[in-house]
């Protein structure tokens, strides 16, 4: 049996073996056969310096992972002592109370990337810079060792200086994503596609890339659409032909971008031979290589940014890709935050608009409650009124702008409302407008609306009747008195769908079908230049006549009917029985007032009828029953002074002449004028 050897003559002998690479050597001079060095090393493996002292073999062998903190420890003294091999650093640490074996300490350099003293030297440099620790006595031989060799000192000190210049490059990329994400946090939306353009700048210039840009899908996303571009060499236009070409031709790249998948190529070589198209154009670019990341969130990606080298060849390591995917998010979060802030206020405004229109409808239906309820249904069999029927259900289903003419109190509302309820529009409310009534001041702003303080007491905006109609029908009733200079903003809605509201320049697209009716000859007001021709040609697309009551005394049995029944059911009153005689006589009667007379007439005689019977009083006597051999002028104008007489020359009011005869009080006083009836000193104009 040999000589029992110390512990140190065996490390010692490991140390020799690690350090010279030739066994036979070391075991020469330590005076170890080649079996005894072998034994050794295995035990040391195994068990560390404890093992070697107890000659066990096996003994400790590591097979759980090192813990964290125990792991930096190692890392700590192995640059503190940076000259110890393994071995002997597995005995340092013993000593310190950390249970290691060489292949341990192996383990935890390689992890480490501290396997040569070179690495280790390295890595104490880096640590040194930083803290700002002076070397020991120990870190200072280690560099004596290593600076012996000349070209293992210039290696290191080329490693040194760049790894210097790569750790500065890395520090600064970080700094600037951290600056780049406080800005955008609280960056007001409409600045976000201009800072985006900066931030593209500064990201390419730190990289040394050429050039970045913004992909985003159209709402079906079916294409991509390039939005932000930013590029090293300005080129006009800046947006190349050749990206509308990879646009259009992005079929992989969009299947890729919608699964969440980041493209990436060194060269475009490297792109599927399929897609020759855009090969060509990412040549006609410049592109050499480029990334593309998918931007948005998991569910809903908006699109991609891609980074570009032009020219060189740029390799994208795993640290590159992971960086620029940092940035990447950045600008996307950015973009998302914009897109959906975008789509909030469009939500807004679309809520607004809406809240705004149902005040306006409901404001405008409760002033249609307020009138009086109008009979709806057109009654009567004669050929005429079956004529217009027929012409209400031609034009009914078109968009056709109809011109109704008739006198007044014949129906024309009757008829446009029939129109209206028999077209696709019949779900909105027909909106309408009696252009006589309202004064010249107003009526442009009742048509067309108008802004907060378009005028003296507008003090709030105010939607016109053409915006609330818009998806509907308007009726525009006595469309003759529409002043002359308001008609061209009419041309213009009828012909383009479109006009500003007084007091804006905006301008509001509506989606309106008009209706207009009138009294007056408009042929014989354009010749006398009180209606614009162009105006009155695109109203009278489809003209319907509606024949006064004369026409059609035979629907006066009908109307009778219907009307009787209205009024019993608001008035709560039973009649059954209208004298053959009373119908006859109003047939034979003239109707100035047409319909509308003929309704009043039956309504102030159910007011006075007690009786199953109704007694109808015919408002002139025998005398005033037509005359074939009178003119109508002539009856007309006997007809009006005898309700002025009636009325004591009261035009207005529920007393007034113009709610005797059915005519509103403006178009009384028109005929008045036409028909040279002047007012006696003793007629009143009171309300």
């Amino acid at each position: 049996m040999g000589k029992q050897r110390s512990i140190e003559e065996k490390l010692a002998l490991l140390e020799a073996v690690e350090e010279t690479g030739n066994v036979s050597l070391a075991c020469k001079n330590a005076g170890f056969s080649r079996v005894s060095y072998y034994r050794i090393k295995s035990a040391f493996d195994q068990g560390g310096p404890a093992a070697l002292q107890s000659r066990r073999k096996g003994a400790n062998h590591e097979k759980k992972r090192i813990p964290r903190d125990v792991e930096e420890n190692i890392v700590r003294y192995s640059l503190k002592y940076p000259h110890l091999g393994k071995h002997n650093m597995s005995t340092l640490l013993q000593r310190k109370g950390i249970n290691i074996s060489a292949t341990g300490v192996r383990n935890v350099w390689r992890r480490n990337q501290m396997g040569t003293l070179q690495d280790r030297l390295l890595a104490l440099l880096h640590r040194i810079e930083i803290s700002g620790d002076a070397l020991n006595r120990a870190q200072i031989l280690a560099f004596k060792k290593l600076v012996q060799n000349d070209s293992v000192a210039q290696s290191m000190a080329n490693d040194w200086e760049n790894g210097k210049t790569i750790l500065e490059k890395r520090l600064a990329f970080e700094t600037l994503i951290s600056e780049l994400s406080t800005i955008f946090i609280n960056l007001p939306v409409e600045r976000i596609d201009a800072q985006i353009e900066k931030g593209q700048k500064l990201v390419c210039e730190s990289l040394g890339l050429h050039r970045s840009a913004f992909m985003e899908f159209s709402e079906d996303k079916q294409t991509l659409n390039f939005t932000h571009v930013w590029q090293m060499v300005k080129k006009e236009p800046a947006m190349y032909p050749h990206d509308m070409i990879i646009a259009r031709k992005t079929d992989f790249f969009k299947k890729l971008l919608l699964k969440r998948e980041v493209v990436s190529f060194s060269k475009v070589e490297e792109l599927e031979p399929t897609l020759r198209e855009v090969k060509h154009a990412l040549r006609k670019i410049g592109v050499t290589s480029a990334l593309v990341f998918p931007l948005g969130m998991e569910n809903n990606t908006l699109g991609g940014i891609s980074w570009e080298s032009h020219g060189s060849q740029c390799d994208w390591t795993p640290s590159l890709i992971e960086r620029l995917r940092l940035v990447s998010e950045v600008f996307g979060n950015a973009l998302s935050r914009k897109r959906a802030e975008e789509a909030l206020q469009s939500s807004l405004r679309e809520i607004k608009g809406l809240k705004d229109r149902l005040q306006a409808e409901n404001l405008y239906l409760l002033d249609e409650i307020r009138l009086e309820k109008q009979h709806h249904r057109i009654v009567g069999q004669s050929k005429s009124i079956r004529k217009v029927l027929h012409q209400v259900e031609q034009v009914a289903q078109t968009v056709s702008t109809v011109l109704i003419c008739g006198e007044t109190g014949t129906g024309k509302e009757l008829v446009a409302q029939a129109i209206h309820d028999l077209s696709p529009r019949k779900d909105h409310p027909m909106v309408k407008v009696n252009c006589s009534v309202l004064p010249p001041t107003l009526i442009e702003s009742e048509l067309f609306g108008h802004e907060k303080g378009a005028f003296t007491g507008a003090s709030n905006m105010r939607m016109g009747r053409f915006e609330l109609a818009s998806g509907s029908t308007i009726f525009l009733d006595e469309i003759g008195d529409l002043p002359l200079e308001l008609q061209p903003k009419l041309l213009r809605v009828l012909q383009e769908g479109q006009y500003e509201r007084l007091g804006s320049t905006k301008t509001i697209d509506v989606n309106v079908r008009v209706i207009a009716a009138t009294n007056r000859n408009l042929e014989q007001a354009v010749k006398e230049g009180q209606f614009r021709r162009d105006l009155y040609y695109r109203l009278n697309i489809f003209p319907i006549q509606v024949p006064p009551l004369r026409e059609r005394v035979d629907d006066i049995p009908f109307l009778l009917a219907a009307f009787v029944k209205e009024f019993c059911s608001l008035m709560g009153k039973e009649m059954n029985n209208i004298p053959h005689k009373s119908i006859e006589a109003l047939k034979k009667y003239a109707w100035p007032g047409n319909i509308r007379e003929l309704k009043n007439l039956v309504e102030r005689a159910m007011i006075i009828t007690k009786e199953k019977t109704l007694r109808i009083q015919l408002p002139e006597p025998a005398d005033q029953l037509l005359d074939p051999f009178e003119t109508m002028e002539e009856m007309q104008r006997r007809h009006i002074i005898g309700a002025l007489n009636r009325t004591g020359g009261r035009l207005y009011g529920e007393r007034g002449a113009a709610r005797l005869l059915g005519l509103n009080p403006k178009t009384l006083e028109s005929r008045m004028k036409n028909l040279e009836i002047q007012r006696e000193p003793s007629f009143s104009t009171d309300m």
